[in-house]
């Protein structure tokens, strides 16, 4: 009896367990179907952006194509005019000779009449100028109209395959942790700002140690030197310089990254320094609150960003700064607003955010012009479109991130790179 009934209520559990796994299966059936259903609508918008696009570009060539006509029409008119004018100029010379030698023909037996024609037939050819009817006529080479394809704008079409590229979501292929830490670090490892360098090597500011670390993403190598200061972000200058922000010091620390990383020169600001980036010999750096300084490499203080077109103020906690690859767009990050894009000018465009985005903090952005922005307080990673429409969250706390900081995108390898304040690793996601 009692063996019956145990089995009978172990029965039961095991069928609600069934039934329990059976309704999360028809949950994610269903997820499925809505996903397969927003990637059909994602591929006939895609399709039709691809034939706008096409559209578009055939209209320009018509445009192109309607000019060079007008162009040839316009020549055609004034050569023709010319030619007519030669015409005409011929045919007035040859109604006065004919004119003259019909008179001559009738004077014949006029004696005084015929010396009278003859000395005016000798006015006439002389008016007429034969010689330079035929220079003008007959000499010139001029008369002769072609149209000659611009070679370079058919080489340049040829070089492309396709209208753009295609865009879709990252998603993580593989990830790994990289401790970083070194002999002699007197702490934890804290890291705040990093870039990358020429190759497939990061330079990372571990803040809580003051050091700025080199690590060979491939052989794992570290070696670092140590900044005076309270190092918060560092960018690449050229092969051999870096710059980093050095927080309340109001500073600047440029950094020799040869065989042997040394501190060179110093810049003073009269601000506290939080996120910096270069571009065409100039600094940007933002204050962490409400401006973004733009400086030259000796460190004169060339404008200050702060408010938009109609006086409204940009920034409250503005945080790091990143340009495209082009330079066309700046991005900076604000942990209250999210992310402003600026032209390449610094005149300010847009401003996009999103509700999975809390305390935008890092940002970069990778070889199609995606913005991947990180979340200090919703620990995750997101992906823009250039325009500002989210692709996706690529990184999610479940992935291993705990308020993630900076972000740098190594596009050889296809991988992103996050650092974490309060931990001692580099997160290293390779992504599809």
């Amino acid at each position: 009896m009692l063996n019956s009934l145990f089995n009978l209520s172990e029965s039961k559990q095991i069928q609600g367990h069934l039934r329990s796994m059976m309704a999360a299966m028809t949950t994610l059936s269903h997820t499925v179907h809505i996903q397969l259903e927003t990637l059909n609508e994602a591929q006939d918008k895609a399709l039709e952006d691809i034939t706008t696009f096409q559209n578009a570009l055939v209209a320009i060539l018509k445009k192109a194509a309607e000019t060079s006509r007008q162009a040839v029409k316009d020549i055609f008119k004034k050569l023709e005019n010319r030619l007519l004018q030669h015409k005409q100029d011929i045919d007035n010379a040859n109604a006065v000779l004919l004119d003259t030698e019909n008179k001559m023909n009738e004077a014949e037996t006029n004696r005084a009449q015929h010396f009278s024609c003859t000395k005016e037939a000798k006015r006439r050819i002389r008016d007429v100028e034969i010689e330079k009817m035929k220079q003008e006529v007959i000499g010139k080479t001029d008369i002769h109209l072609s149209f000659i394809p611009d070679r370079s704008l058919w080489s340049f079409m040829e070089g492309f395959r396709r209208l753009g590229e295609v865009n879709y979501a990252y998603r993580i292929k593989d990830s790994r942790d990289m401790n970083v830490r070194v002999y002699d670090d007197s702490s934890k490892c804290g890291f705040i700002g990093c870039c990358q360098t020429n190759d497939n090597t990061i330079l990372a500011i571990d803040a809580l140690n003051k050091k700025l670390k080199r690590v060979d993403i491939q052989n794992m190598n570290v070696d670092y030197c140590t900044i005076d200061g309270n190092p918060l972000d560092v960018c690449r200058i050229s092969d051999q310089e870096v710059a980093l922000t050095c927080g309340v010091y109001k500073m600047i620390q440029f950094v020799s990254i040869d065989k042997k990383m040394k501190c060179t020169r110093q810049i003073k600001t009269s601000y506290g320094c939080c996120g910096i980036t270069a571009k065409n010999e100039k600094l940007y750096v933002t204050d962490s609150l409400s401006s973004l300084n733009v400086h030259d490499m000796a460190g004169n203080m060339l404008r200050t960003i702060s408010r938009d077109d109609a006086g409204r103020r940009l920034f409250s906690r503005n945080r790091y700064v990143t340009f495209n690859k082009g330079g066309s767009k700046m991005y900076v990050t604000d942990k209250d607003k999210g992310v402003l894009c600026f032209d390449g000018g610094g005149h300010y465009l847009t401003t996009f955010n999103d509700e999975e985005l809390k305390g935008a903090g890092g940002v970069c952005v990778d070889g199609k012009g995606n913005v991947l922005v990180s979340g200090t307080d919703s620990h995750n990673v997101l992906q823009f479109n250039a325009d500002g429409k989210k692709i996706g969250v690529i990184v999610k706390q479940q992935d291993g991130l705990q308020n993630p900081r900076s972000l740098c995108f190594l596009q050889s390898l296809n991988k992103l790179v996050v650092t974490m304040k309060d931990s001692g690793v580099i997160k290293v996601y390779e992504l599809e």
